[in-house]
C-alpha cells in the first residue's frame, strides 16, 4: 500500500491509495530540479503547452529550455515550477481521481504525464507527446511568434506510442 498527496490548483488535497499489486516504476523522461520554470503559453485551439526556463546571465548560458506538450487534453498545473521532473505513467499508475473527477484518459495515443517539483508537489498533463528543446529566442518570445518550425536543439522527444514506418 502507498499514499501520495497531490496538491491541486484549487488547494484541495487528495489522498491516493493503491492496494494489492506492487506499484510499477514510473518512467522518468526529464529531470531539472535546480531551475525555475514557468508556463509561457497555452494555445487552446492548437492544444499546445509551452513551459520555459528563461535564459539568464546568472546561469551563464545563452539558451532557454523549452518543454512542449501537445496535443493537450487536460492539465492540472500551477503557473510556476520550482524544479521539474517529468514522468510518463503506465495505465495501472494513473490515479483514479484523474479519470473519475477530471476526465483524464489514456489510450488512443494519449498518455498521462506526472510533473513533480522540487518541493514534492505533483501535477498532471494528459497529452500525446512531450519535447524538450534548447533555443536562443528572446526571453518572452515563443516559438509560435516565428514563421518557422525550428524549435531549437532537441534534447528529448517522447511520443506515447511509436508508429512503424511500414
Amino acid at each position: 500500500m502507498w499514499r501520495e498527496k497531490i496538491t491541486l490548483l484549487n488547494n484541495k488535497i487528495f489522498n491516493i491509495k493503491k492496494i494489492g499489486r506492487k506499484r510499477a516504476i514510473m518512467k522518468q523522461l526529464y529531470s531539472d530540479l535546480g531551475k525555475h520554470y514557468v508556463i509561457l503559453e497555452f494555445h487552446r485551439s492548437q492544444s499546445q503547452l509551452l513551459i520555459r526556463h528563461l535564459k539568464r546571465d546568472v546561469d551563464k548560458r545563452d539558451y532557454n529550455i523549452d518543454i512542449l506538450f501537445m496535443p493537450v487534453r487536460k492539465m492540472i498545473l500551477p503557473d510556476i515550477f520550482e524544479g521539474i521532473e517529468i514522468y510518463v505513467l503506465e495505465n495501472n499508475e494513473i490515479p483514479e481521481f484523474l479519470i473519475n473527477n477530471f476526465g483524464f484518459s489514456s489510450g488512443l495515443d494519449y498518455g498521462v504525464f506526472l510533473i513533480k517539483t522540487r518541493d514534492g508537489n505533483s501535477y498532471y498533463i494528459n497529452a500525446m507527446l512531450v519535447g524538450v528543446f534548447h533555443n536562443q529566442l528572446d526571453i518572452l518570445e515563443s516559438r509560435w511568434d516565428r514563421l518557422s518550425y525550428y524549435l531549437g536543439e532537441e534534447k528529448l522527444f517522447y511520443m506515447q506510442h511509436e508508429y512503424s514506418k511500414d
